[in-house]
């Protein structure tokens, strides 16, 4: 949505639905709703959306529970007065980071944020709904796992798409990787995002309840012992430069 007006790519929506949406639009006066409200109504037209359309597990939104727990957590492990800057490297439609960028903002934090993602669709809905929201966030459509010029950050949020990841080259550079096929993508995307940490930085991840009970999982696990405090499902290590939680 533009000034109003609902935009058309390669002539999607129809005319005549586009119509529908501007009649719609101008009936709507988004200034009487606060950030928070906004960003429930997105969920919720988003939710309808995947209900009827049937998306797949990845392009899910991450339940608001979990994202105000991992912001109440970062409240509280910050200062009031203290800038932070937290990036999502696999930020999808960005509800995540919304959900803990506007929580944050409640409780008096300044917050640069950074969201990247490889899917254009997700991207483009992210950066309407960052818009709407009021929220200055450094969106990027890439591949989350190539370099990225991104600053190193006092927390990294992610929900994790689980599956395979198919540039195998790319992924021979992470200690994570698969000996034999492709690797893991959440193992990859685990790894890279603590590259991303400044040494007293934090990650919180959201991943399978079985993350490490398979033999790919004892690689990651013994690369998280290595190298971070971690802490899943009453696993954890001595405290080291970062933690992932």
């Amino acid at each position: 949505m533009n000034d109003n007006t609902a935009q058309q790519v390669e002539g999607l929506p129809s005319q005549k639905v586009a119509e529908e949406l501007n009649k719609a639009y101008q009936q709507l006066d988004l200034t009487s709703y606060s950030s928070e409200e906004i960003r429930r109504m997105i969920q919720f037209t988003f939710l309808k959306a995947a209900k009827e359309d049937g998306l797949q597990m990845n392009h899910q939104m991450t339940p608001d529970a979990i994202g105000l727990l991992v912001a109440y957590m970062i409240d509280q492990m910050t200062k009031k007065d203290e800038p932070l800057q937290i990036a999502d490297f696999a930020a999808g439609s960005g509800n995540l980071l919304s959900t803990i960028l506007l929580f944050l903002q409640s409780a008096g934090k300044t917050v640069s944020a950074t969201a990247i993602d490889n899917d254009e669709v997700l991207v483009h809905l992210a950066l309407q709904a960052f818009a709407l929201e009021q929220l200055d966030v450094k969106t990027s459509l890439q591949d989350g796992l190539q370099d990225s010029l991104v600053d190193p950050q006092d927390f990294v949020v992610s929900d994790l798409p689980v599956g395979y990841y198919p540039v195998d080259a790319n992924a021979a550079r992470f200690e994570t990787k698969n000996d034999e096929g492709h690797s893991f993508a959440h193992h990859l995307l685990i790894e890279q995002q603590v590259r991303y940490l400044k040494e007293a930085g934090v990650g919180f991840f959201i991943v399978p309840t079985n993350l490490f009970e398979t033999p790919e999982g004892e690689k990651l696990l013994s690369y998280l012992q290595r190298n971070i405090c971690a802490s899943h499902a009453g696993i954890s290590t001595q405290s080291l430069q970062r933690c992932a939680i």
